[in-house]
C-alpha cells in the first residue's frame, strides 16, 4: 500500500500577514480608555487567513470575522470585520477596554491580536494561549470554519498576522464520505490547547501544547457527504511525524484507511497535500452501530449515551441519535457545556423545545439540522458566549425569548421559510450587527431586537404590518430601516432611543403611531406623518433635538402631551386645520420654534403647551370664539413677552376669556 500513496508534500507558503492601522485612536500611551477603534486589516505578502478564493492560493477575509485583541497582559476584547462580502481588505470595529500605557518598567506593552475569536484565548504579554478543536467541519475549497488559528504580535498599532498551524490539505474518490480522521502513527499531540509567542522575525514559534488530543475529525456539514474532487483542509499543530501518520475514511457503513509509514514534516503555515487520497484503499463494512459520534464536549456526550446508549458500548451512534424524538430533561441542572455540533445528528428531534439550551453561558457552538420546524420560548435564553448561528430552512416559528440576553451573538441567519418571529426574540443581543427578516413574517413584536445596541440595518419584509412595542428601542446604532407600505400600525416605543437613524419615512399605510415611538431619536431632522393617523401621541417626537421639518396631515385631531418636548431645532410646526386638542408641554423646550399659527378647529390647549419656547416671535390664533387653555400656573401656556394675533372681531372675546394675557392680545390686522 505505501508504494501507491499519492502524498504530494506541498511547499505552497499560506503565511498570513495583515497590516492593520488604527482609526480614531491618536495617543497609544493613553491610560484607563474606553473606547471604539477600527483596525484596517490589509495583505502584506499575498495571503491572510479565513476564505480561499478560487485560485487555491489567495484567502480573504470573510463578513462577521472576529479577532481577539490585547494590550500586553489583559482581558481580550473582541474586533468584528464590518465587510458584508470576501474581501481582500477589511475593518475590524470593536472596544478596547485595557489599554494601560507603559509598563512599569517604562516600556509600552505590545498589542496581540489571534484568529479566530475566542472568549478562551488569553494573552500574559508574552505569548497567548489558544485552543485548536480536534472537531472539524468541512468546507469544500477552504479551511474548517474558525480552525485557521493566526496571530499578530508589534509595538505599534499596525499589525501582520501570521498563522500558527499547519494543514492536511486533501480530496476523496468515493463518493458518501461523512468524516475523515487523522493521528499521528506515535500518538502525537496534534490539536487542542496550546500556547505560542513570537520569535525574533516577529513569526509564531512552535506552539508548546498545555493539553492536547490524539486525533482530529473533520466531518461533512450536517447529514452531508463530503464533495468528491474538492480540497479540504484539516489544521493540526505544527511538527514532524517520525514514523508518518493514518488518515481514515468513513461512510455511513463502510471505513478505510492509508498509513503514510514515512517521515512527513508539517510546517507552520504550510500544507502537505494528498489527492484523492482515498483511491486504491480497500472499505469494509462496519459492524452495527460502529458508526461512532465525536463529541467535543464530553460532558455532553456522557449525558446522551447515558440517555440513549442502545447496545451499551458506551458510544452513540448516528443511527441511535437518529431514532431520539426528545432530548428534554436529559441535561438536568447542568448547564457547563460549551459545544454542541452533534445536534445535527438527532433529525428525530424537531422542535428545540422551551429553554432546552437556556442558561447554558459557555455554549459557543451549536448547529441545528433541517428537521427542526420550530425554536421554543427561550430555547437559548443567555447563551452568552453563542456567537454565529445559521437557523435551517425548515423552521417556520421562533418563540418568544428565544435568544434573548445572548449578548455575544453577532450574526444570525433566518431562513426563508419563518413566518413567526416571537417577542424578546433577540432582546439585549448588544452585539448583534444587521438582521435580514425572511417575507413570510407579519408581525415584528414587542421587545424583539431591544437593546441591540450594535445593530446597524434592518430589512424589513413587506409582508410585516406591525411593529410592535419596544421592537427597536435601544437600537442605538440603528441607522438605516425602511418600513414597507404593508405596515399599518407602529407601537409605543417601536424605536425610542435610535440615536442614529438619521432618516425615516412613514408609509402612507400606517394609520397609528404609538406613545414615544420615536422618543430621543436624535439623528432625524425631518419627517411627514403619512394621511390616516388622527392622533400624534404622547411623547411620541420628544427629545428628537435635530428635528427641523414637520410635516402634519389634514386628518390629525390631537397631539398629546410632550409630543413634541425637547426639539430644539423645530423652527415652525403649521398645525393643519382639524386639530381640536393639544395637551400639556406639547411643544416644551421648543427653543428654536418662532411662529405658532393654532387653527380654527383648536378647542383646548394645555398647561405649558409653548413653556420654555424663548424665541417665538407672535403666535397667532384662528379660533373666532377663544378656545379653552389650562394656565395652571399662569404665563405657563404662552410665556415670554411676544404678541398673540387674533381675529379682528374676536379682539375682546379673547380678552376677556383671557385676562392674564389681556394686554399682548392684539388684532391679526397688525401682525408685522
Amino acid at each position: 500500500m505505501e508504494s501507491k500513496w499519492s502524498l504530494i508534500l506541498g511547499s505552497i507558503l499560506l503565511i498570513v500577514p495583515s497590516a492593520c492601522s488604527v482609526k480614531e485612536l491618536d495617543n497609544p500611551k493613553a491610560e484607563g480608555i474606553s473606547k471604539e477603534i477600527v483596525f484596517t486589516a490589509e495583505f502584506v505578502e499575498g495571503h491572510t487567513k479565513t476564505a480561499f478564493q478560487s485560485d487555491e492560493t489567495s484567502i480573504w477575509w470573510s463578513p462577521n470575522d472576529e479577532i481577539s485583541i490585547f494590550y500586553g497582559a489583559s482581558e481580550g476584547n473582541k474586533f468584528t470585520s464590518t465587510n458584508d462580502i470576501e474581501v481582500a481588505k477589511a475593518e475590524f470595529r470593536g472596544t478596547l477596554n485595557a489599554f494601560t500605557g507603559e509598563t512599569e518598567t517604562g516600556d509600552f506593552n505590545y498589542f496581540w491580536a489571534v484568529y479566530p475569536y475566542s472568549a478562551a484565548v488569553s494573552c500574559n504579554g508574552s505569548s497567548v494561549v489558544a485552543n485548536l478543536s480536534n472537531q472539524q467541519i468541512g468546507k469544500a475549497g477552504s479551511f474548517a470554519p474558525n480552525t485557521n488559528i493566526t496571530i499578530a504580535k508589534n509595538f505599534g498599532l499596525a499589525l501582520s498576522f501570521y498563522n500558527a498551524c499547519a494543514w492536511f490539505r486533501f480530496s476523496v474518490k468515493k463518493e458518501g464520505i461523512k468524516s475523515v480522521v487523522f493521528r499521528g502513527n506515535n500518538n502525537e499531540d496534534i490539536a487542542g490547547k496550546f500556547s505560542v509567542s513570537m520569535d525574533s522575525d516577529g513569526k509564531p514559534t512552535q506552539p508548546v501544547i498545555v493539553e492536547g488530543t490524539k486525533e482530529i475529525t473533520l466531518s461533512a456539514p450536517a447529514n452531508e457527504t463530503l464533495e468528491v474532487g474538492a480540497m479540504y483542509y484539516i489544521t493540526l499543530l505544527p511538527q514532524v511525524f517520525e514514523n508518518g501518520f493514518t488518515v481514515t475514511f468513513n461512510t455511513a457503513t463502510q471505513t478505510g484507511c492509508r498509513s503514510i509509514n514515512a517521515r512527513a514534516t508539517y510546517l507552520r503555515s504550510k500544507y502537505n497535500t494528498g489527492r484523492d487520497f482515498d483511491k486504491d484503499i480497500v472499505y469494509v463494512d462496519k459492524a452495527p452501530d460502529t458508526d461512532i459520534i465525536q463529541f467535543v464536549d464530553e460532558k455532553i456526550k456522557e449525558k446522551l449515551v447515558a440517555a440513549f446508549d442502545k447496545n451499551g458500548d458506551g458510544e452513540l451512534s448516528y443511527d441511535e441519535a437518529a431514532a431520539v424524538k426528545s432530548i428534554d430533561g436529559v441535561f438536568g441542572s447542568t448547564k457547563d457545556f460549551t459545544s454542541f455540533d452533534e445536534f445535527q445528528y438527532f433529525t428525530g428531534v424537531t422542535e428545540v423545545s422551551p429553554s432546552m439550551f437556556a442558561n447554558w453561558s459557555n455554549l459557543s457552538s451549536i448547529t441545528l439540522h433541517n428537521k427542526v420546524t420550530s425554536i421554543g420560548n427561550g430555547a437559548f435564553f443567555r447563551c452568552s458566549e453563542l456567537t454565529n448561528i445559521v437557523i435551517p430552512e425548515s423552521v417556520k416559528k421562533m418563540g418568544t425569548g428565544c435568544f434573548r440576553e445572548c449578548k455575544n451573538l453577532s450574526s444570525v441567519t433566518m431562513p426563508l421559510s419563518l413566518d413567526e418571529l416571537g417577542g424578546y426574540a433577540f432582546y439585549f443581543c448588544q452585539n448583534l450587527l444587521s438582521i435580514v427578516i425572511p417575507n413570510g413574517v407579519t408581525c415584528i413584536d414587542y421587545y424583539t431586537f431591544c437593546s441591540c445596541y450594535k445593530l446597524e440595518s434592518v430589512v424589513i419584509p413587506s409582508t410585516v404590518n406591525l411593529i410592535g412595542q419596544q421592537a427597536f428601542y435601544d437600537c442605538k446604532r440603528l441607522s438605516n430601516i425602511t418600513i414597507p407600505n404593508s405596515v399599518t400600525k407602529i407601537e409605543d416605543n417601536a424605536f425610542r432611543g435610535c440615536y442614529e437613524l438619521a432618516t425615516i419615512t412613514i408609509p402612507n399605510s400606517v394609520k397609528e403611531i404609538g406613545r414615544a415611538a420615536f422618543f430621543d431619536c436624535r439623528g432625524i431632522t425631518t419627517i411627514s406623518i403619512p394621511n390616516g393617523v388622527t392622533k400624534i401621541e404622547e411623547s411620541v417626537f420628544a427629545g428628537c433635538s435635530t428635528l427641523t421639518t414637520v410635516t402634519l396631515p389634514g386628518t390629525i385631531k390631537s397631539i398629546g402631551q410632550s409630543a413634541f418636548n425637547s426639539c430644539w431645532r423645530l423652527e415652525t410646526i403649521n398645525l393643519p386645520e382639524g386639530i381640536t386638542d393639544i395637551s400639556d408641554i406639547a411643544f416644551y423646550d421648543c427653543e428654536s420654534l418662532t411662529e405658532v399659527y393654532l387653527p380654527a378647529t383648536l378647542k383646548n390647549l394645555g398647561d405649558g403647551a409653548f413653556y420654555n419656547c424663548t424665541r417665538i416671535k407672535h403666535i397667532i390664533a384662528y379660533a373666532e370664539t377663544p378656545f379653552t387653555i389650562n394656565d395652571t400656573s399662569q404665563g405657563r401656556t404662552f410665556p415670554g413677552k411676544y404678541y398673540i394675533y387674533v381675529l379682528n372681531g374676536s379682539v375682546n372675546k379673547y380678552k376677556s376669556a383671557w385676562e392674564y394675557y389681556a394686554s399682548r392680545i392684539r388684532s391679526i390686522n397688525y401682525l408685522p
